[in-house]
């Protein structure tokens, strides 16, 4: 616990930022886990980009390889461009993947009626019959 503290009265600023950025990518990472249909888990890795770095220039200040006013000024510049930087890779992976949520799984049935959670789908089967054939299933939220 004394090493802990010591880390944040040698860089509280990054130490602080650092902890917010790991809250921030474990909140954006368990909602994977939650929402999607065809998880896409190393892409949202990219969102640990920020942790990494902040804990990176925290290591760095309590080295002491980095000054307290060079670490506060880095950390305080990064803050302004991780989030531009992030949403630049997203924006790619979405067009460089298509449609991510779409799915013709029929294994994902389930999961993804559960997650629609809309009145036009209350009167759908809430699991495939054992005994049908030729199934055809395709889910796209953003047509719901």
């Amino acid at each position: 616990m004394s090493k802990v503290i010591s880390v944040f009265k040698k860089a509280p600023f990054p130490a602080v930022v650092t902890v917010i950025s790991f809250l921030f990518f474990i909140f954006i990472y368990s909602g994977e886990f939650v929402s999607a249909i065809t998880p896409h888990y190393v892409r949202k890795l990219m969102y640990s980009i920020p942790f990494i770095t902040f804990g990176f220039i925290t290591f760095l200040a309590t080295k002491r390889k980095l000054s307290c006013f060079a670490s506060c000024t880095i950390t305080g510049v990064l803050i302004h461009i991780c989030p531009e930087l992030l949403l630049v890779l997203a924006i790619f992976f979405a067009f460089a993947d298509g449609d991510d949520l779409a799915t013709k799984d029929i294994n994902k049935y389930g999961k993804a009626l559960r997650l629609t959670n809309h009145s036009l789908t209350k009167y759908f089967p809430k699991k495939i019959p054992e005994n049908a054939r030729n199934i055809t299933f395709s889910y796209s939220p953003e047509f719901m």
